[in-house]
């Protein structure tokens, strides 16, 4: 199940489900399934047959059930199960929407304390509440675990900067690390960094809020700064787009070169050089406000151009 909840500032939100069917009965290669999982050929060609089925049976129970129902999953591992979570009721409550399929035998119920729709609600108030803070963060529904997951850099922070704001999230939602194992950022926020340049004119280098998400569009150009922005041309704005760095990007100015840094003090870009960066464009007012929000000291005056967000960077060869 691939659940996404997208909003949009100022018309409001939508929740995204998928049961990801990876190829089906008409077309999965079975082979495939095998070394995934290990099975016998003749089992793995058995399983796959259940798939489009078990996603027609989910769109069903979803329609009928949305009072109850809290989703479905499949595990093939240690025995194989269609495991369906209800709020309330047992197996004869789903039995009479069994006749007809293959799989019914291998169906289990699970109780769990919220519904799908409850979720995917909560789902709407956390990210509301993450808005009302002004940090970047993923949230996710969890199927499995019948939690919704709201990921941040560190979240101990990040619910300190919710008390403050007299803000509660629902029982639901749990408060995850963006990278649990590594250190804790010292910041739920984006930062702007400056640094003096030869001739005494500041750089500014704003840097995103810490978060495990990135967007994966290309962008390539030349980058280039203007009035101590840092800006890739490509010919596509004549403004340019205004680079919103990594987070743990700084800047380190030289006699001959303005160059960015990563988080290990390795260069990943360089003023007068190609630049190709992944991430996402900002182009309208309300999220270019937003995207500032998040960045104590932005808007930077003298700074022109749409926001380019970057994904973390490749070191450069030297």
């Amino acid at each position: 199940m691939f659940d996404m909840f997208v909003d949009w500032p100022d018309y409001g939100g939508v929740n995204y489900g998928f049961l990801v069917n990876v190829g089906g009965a008409s077309g999965r290669d079975s082979t495939a399934f095998v070394d995934d999982q290990g099975l016998p050929l003749d089992e793995a060609t058995y399983r796959t047959r259940f798939e489009e089925t078990i996603g027609e049976f989910q769109s069903l129970l979803l329609a009928d059930l949305t009072d109850t129902y809290g989703g479905l999953w499949v595990e093939q591992k240690p025995e194989y199960r269609i495991v369906i979570a209800l709020t309330e009721g047992d197996i004869d409550t789903i039995r009479p929407y069994l006749d007809g399929y293959e799989w019914a035998d291998f169906v289990d119920v699970l109780p769990v304390n919220y519904t799908l729709e409850e979720l995917r609600a909560d789902q709407a108030i956390a990210s509301q509440a993450v808005d009302s803070v002004q940090v970047s963060a993923v949230t996710a529904v969890d199927i499995v675990d019948n939690r919704v997951e709201l990921i941040v850099g560190n979240p101990d922070l990040f619910l300190a900067d919710l008390t403050h704001a007299g803000v509660q999230l629902p029982e639901s939602v749990v408060v995850l690390a963006t990278d649990p194992d590594g250190e804790l950022p010292d910041t739920s926020g984006g930062v702007l960094r400056e640094s003096i340049a030869p001739n005494d004119r500041v750089i500014y280098l704003p840097v995103q809020p810490p978060s495990g998400d990135s967007m994966m569009a290309l962008m390539e150009g030349t980058l280039v700064e203007v009035d101590g922005c840092l800006q890739i041309e490509d010919g596509h704005y004549a403004d340019g787009w205004m680079v919103i760095w990594p987070f743990g990007s700084d800047i380190r100015v030289a006699d001959d070169h303005i160059e960015v840094i990563n988080e290990d003090g390795k260069p990943v870009a360089r003023v007068g050089d190609q630049l190709r960066a992944g991430g996402g464009a900002i182009e309208n007012t309300r999220g270019m406000e937003s995207i500032s929000e998040m960045i104590p000291g932005m808007p930077i005056e003298g700074c022109r151009g749409h926001y380019w967000v970057a994904a973390p960077l490749q070191t450069m060869v030297e």
